[in-house]
Formats: structure tokens, sequence, C-alpha cells
């Protein structure tokens, strides 16, 4: 999870009226259409008006910030901010049906092996940059609901549902990939510095993610995959809300278990956003945040709030080497050791962002992040033949 977070002290929940928009208003509870209404004639352009969240997105002229304040069911206006992806974007591609890799250090370091679960039922919304065009290099495709994916990157967070396999960067597909695992097409690379094939023979493979047999539900919440307004983070929360409830795609996955993926923070936050994100943890939907890139600095928000599950980045001091005395290429296969000594094999990464308690911040996990990838990042060995 890894990109660059600028760190920060907390952000006040409401603006001056001197500031400049686009706003978030944060409310009581979802907006009815009569305070949709009230909002309008109070000055706001109204954006998105979310179904199950506190809270309406708009533009706000300068100088109006206090008329809707002074609106008895507005709880406060404050700026919508820019989150940035906290996760690498390359990928890796192969045919559809390969051999799975049998064993990798990033699994084996978090017992992956011991135990039975393996993610099947459970849908995880990745909150991201979308889907490259494509993505079915890369990805499983019966792994992916496309059907359900949603793109939010319109003015405001606006849905523009064309944009959703749109995506230039891949950041969305290397979540994804860490999660069900991803296709490699491994080859000789002649002339580079690690020229043996990361598996040790060349051919095509698929490398298993944490939660194999899950379920991805893209949705495009970063424009550009680099842009992610808060606005449109709230209307894919917004959204998978609607999932879980039955309020969406005509009730077919009321109930089921979810997991919101969030590779991505800011270094803005507020005791309105935090409430945002309690109310989407008490609907049955569990938020799993990046910690940010920008250590040793504080965590970025929102994985900083204590409901939602934070992952800072850690290491094997045996990257590169593994069980060799020198540099290899198939050391991301080696087997990490089950005794009480191979806890020192691991490390916190430097530019991980690292938990404040006086700013309220607790780290919940530390996981290997860019590492997971490594097969194919500097030496091309995943394009295609």
């Amino acid at each position: 999870m890894l990109a660059a977070l600028l760190a920060s002290t907390l952000a006040p929940a409401a603006i001056a009226a001197s500031d400049s928009r686009p706003v978030i208003v944060d409310l009581a509870a979802p907006a009815t259409q009569e305070q949709v209404a009230k909002l309008a004639a109070a000055g706001l352009n109204v954006g998105a008006v979310y179904r199950n969240l506190p809270a309406v997105s708009g533009n706000l002229p300068q100088g109006r910030a206090a008329d809707l304040m002074a609106l008895g069911f507005v709880r406060g206006v404050r700026a919508d901010t820019i989150r940035e992806p906290t996760a690498i974007s390359e990928t890796g591609v192969g045919a559809s049906s390969a051999p799975m890799v049998g064993g990798n250090y990033f699994l084996d370091f978090i017992d992956r092996e011991k135990t039975a679960a393996t993610g099947a039922g459970a849908y995880v919304a990745v909150l991201d940059g979308g889907l490259v065009p494509n993505w079915r290099d890369y990805l499983e495709e019966h792994k992916v609901r496309v059907d359900l994916g949603r793109s939010f990157t319109g003015h405001n967070g606006n849905p523009v549902p064309y944009q959703l396999e749109n995506d230039r960067g891949g950041h969305g597909v290397a979540v994804a990939a860490t999660i069900i695992g991803y296709k490699l097409h491994d080859k000789l690379e002649t002339g580079q510095f690690l020229n043996e094939p990361a598996t040790g023979v060349p051919g095509d493979y698929l490398v298993p993610g944490v939660a194999p047999d899950a379920t991805i539900i893209p949705v495009k919440v970063c424009d550009n995959g680099v842009y992610c307004w808060d606005s449109s983070i709230y209307s894919g929360l917004d959204y998978v809300v609607g999932l879980k409830l039955g309020t969406e795609a005509n009730g077919e996955l009321k109930g089921a278990p979810f997991v919101v993926n969030l590779s991505l923070g800011g270094p803005s936050s507020s005791a309105a956003e935090e409430a945002l994100f309690t109310y989407v943890v008490s609907q049955g939907v569990l938020v799993v945040a990046s910690a940010g890139n920008n250590g040793p600095y504080p965590m970025g928000w929102p994985g900083a709030y204590p409901v939602v599950i934070s992952v800072g980045v850690g290491g094997w001091r045996k990257q590169w080497y593994g069980d060799q005395t020198y540099i290899n290429n198939q050391w991301w296969m080696d087997d990490v050791a089950e005794d009480a000594a191979s806890i020192d094999e691991w490390f916190m990464v430097w530019w991980s962002g690292v938990e404040r308690p006086d700013l309220g911040q607790e780290l919940d996990v530390v996981a290997t992040g860019r590492f997971m990838l490594l097969p194919y990042l500097y030496s091309g060995k995943a394009t295609p033949p």
C-alpha cells in the first residue's frame, strides 16, 4: 500500500465562510427531499445526495457557509478534500488457465496455510481507480463482478458509468491482485539484472492472493487514478452500504459479508467523517484502509480512525536473497521458518505511516504491501508473450 501522504494534524469539522468550495455538508441523518431543497435555497449547488450516509456534497459560493449552518439539520460544513492512492500500480498478465504457484513468503508469513478461510462468499469492494481496459489479462474474470461495479468520479461524486474500465494507472487492479491473486506470465529476461524466471521455469502461472475465493466489486472513486475526492469516496461507501442493505442491485447481495478496501488516504480528518465511517461499520461493512506512505510521519486518514482497520507496510529481511547467500529471482517463493527467531526477519518499512496515539491513531496490521507483487515489478516478466 504505497504512495505519498502528507503529515498533518486534525482538520476542523467546519470551514470558514471565506474558504473555497467544493464542500461536504454533514447532517444528522440522510437528507430528505425537503432538506435538499432548503440546502439549495441556502446557496448550496447540490451534488451527490447520499441515500444511506448523513451527508450531501456540493459547491458553495463564498460567504454562504453561515447560511447552511443556520439550518437546524446541518451539523457542519467542511472542505471536500483529495485523498491519494497508497498502493503500487504495476500489474502482471498471463493466460486464464495456469498452474498455481505453490508457496510464497508473503502468505507464509501470515500463516495463510493454517486457516481454511479463503474469502468464499465474501465481497470486497475495492474503492480505488477502477479497472484498466485489459484487466482480464491480470485477474480471473469470474472473481470480479464488473456488472456491479460503479464509477463515482463525476462532479461532486456523481456517477460516470463509462469510466469504470478506463483506468490508466493500474492501481485498483494491483489492489485486487493482492486480494484474489493474479496471473503471471513468467519468462527469461535477456540482459536484465535478474534474468532468470521468477518461478524458475518460464510459463503461465496463477499467484494466490490472501483471499483467493473472495469476489471483487470494483468501485472507481479516484479520477485519473490519482484524485480521490471525499465526495467520490462517500458515494462509493453509500453504494456499498446499499448493496449490504439490499437497496441496490435488486437486493441480490442483501446481508452478504462485505469488506471495503481503501488503499488511499490523506492528511485531513474530522469528527463528522469519523462518524460517517462508524455508521458504515455499524451496518455490517468492514472497512480496511492504508496507513499511508509518509513514514516516519503520522498515519493518514481514514486509516487512522479507530473504527477502520489500518494496514501499514512491512518487509522481509531476506528479500532478494531468501535462503540463499546471493541475490536470486526465486527468493519470494522461499519458506519462512516456523520458529520464534523468524519474527526478527520481519521489519516495518521506513516509508510506512506510523501511529500517533496523541492524535488518536492506532495501527492495526502490518502486511507485505507492494512486495507481494515483486515477481514482475522491475523485470517486466509479466508482460504478454
